[in-house]
């Protein structure tokens, strides 16, 4: 343990040490020190956006009803991924988000995600789910430009994605 400035940070002797409490620590006792981890850093939030990160990637796997409103979202701290360039966990995060909510703000993080990995009929499938008839004439544009982004470049339907702004752009004022 070594003092950093405001925190503290823990470090193994040797990545042995690390292995063997893996081994002895039961799904439970893990689960249940995550709770408890995420807990204590929530009374403490950081203003770095790697340190929201990591709390938020611990608080995936802890129920929304164990982690404080302190915590970020998972939707947000996915934003946060992308914007870091960090597409495999923004895809974690996301998912996390649209298993809590099904809300455009989780789906369309979701949906860049697997579009900058490549699996653009993935990610078309994830905007298809949304409803354009409920969003908001801003949500309608935050859902509609990557949607036809992805059905030109990743998907390589360039007249689909056009008609497809087209449509979008009558419903607009």
């Amino acid at each position: 343990v070594g003092p950093d400035s405001d925190t503290s940070e823990i470090f193994v002797g040797h990545p042995l040490y690390a292995d063997r409490a893996r081994a002895v620590l039961t799904a439970e006792h893990a689960h249940a020190l995550r709770v408890s981890l995420v807990a204590q850093l929530a009374k403490h939030p950081s203003d770095h956006v790697s340190d929201q990160l990591r709390l938020s990637s611990l608080a995936i796997d802890v129920p929304a009803s164990a982690t404080p409103a302190a915590v970020t979202d998972a939707a947000t701290a996915a934003g946060q991924a992308l914007r870091l360039g960090d597409v495999r966990l923004a895809e974690r995060l996301a998912r996390a988000a649209l298993d809590r909510s099904d809300a455009l703000a989780a789906r369309l993080p979701l949906a860049y995600a697997l579009g900058w990995q490549g699996r653009g009929r993935e990610a078309d499938a994830v905007l298809a789910a949304v409803n354009p008839a409920e969003l908001t004439e801003t949500e309608l544009m935050a859902w509609a430009i990557p949607r036809a982004a992805n059905r030109f470049w990743m998907l390589n339907e360039p007249e689909r994605a056009t008609a497809f702004l087209q449509t979008t752009r009558s419903r607009v004022t």
